[in-house]
């Protein structure tokens, strides 16, 4: 499992930028220096010094993973073809008096009505671009 992830850091110090690129326990993907009183940077653990953990499970993460695009998968095939748009944890359908609409709630693994929360009672127009890319 990939522990080493991209971490992001705003440095104002001189001396702990030049610190920081010495380090050979770093590897700097980007630092932008546009502003005139830091720098931003992108970084992860050199591979040769990054230890991993002891506090992730592949096996977890994959049965985790799986139960959850079965829930997804169920919900689906009970919406079936007024399904406009799904991805990983959001599903955009018409919604329509005396069908099927998901049980929604506050907890892990429970559904929500984004749409409510934005004030709203329903999509006017629905444009997708790709995953994670609509409006």
């Amino acid at each position: 499992m990939n522990t080493n992830k991209t971490q992001y850091k705003v440095i104002s110090d001189p001396l702990e930028w030049f610190e920081m690129v010495s380090d050979d326990q770093f590897t700097i993907h980007n630092a932008d220096f546009s502003h005139e009183n830091y720098v931003q940077v992108f970084y992860s653990t050199n591979e040769d010094m990054h230890a991993g953990s002891t506090q992730t499970s592949v096996v977890l993460a994959a049965f985790v993973t799986c139960r959850a695009k079965l829930k997804l998968y169920e919900k689906l095939k009970k919406i079936d073809k007024r399904v406009l748009y799904f991805d990983t944890d959001t599903i955009i359908y018409v919604r329509s008096p005396g069908q099927y609409r998901p049980i929604l709630g506050d907890y892990l693994g429970n559904f929500t009505d984004e749409i409510k929360k934005k004030g709203a009672s329903h999509i006017v127009e629905f444009i997708s671009a790709g995953p994670k890319n609509y409006a």
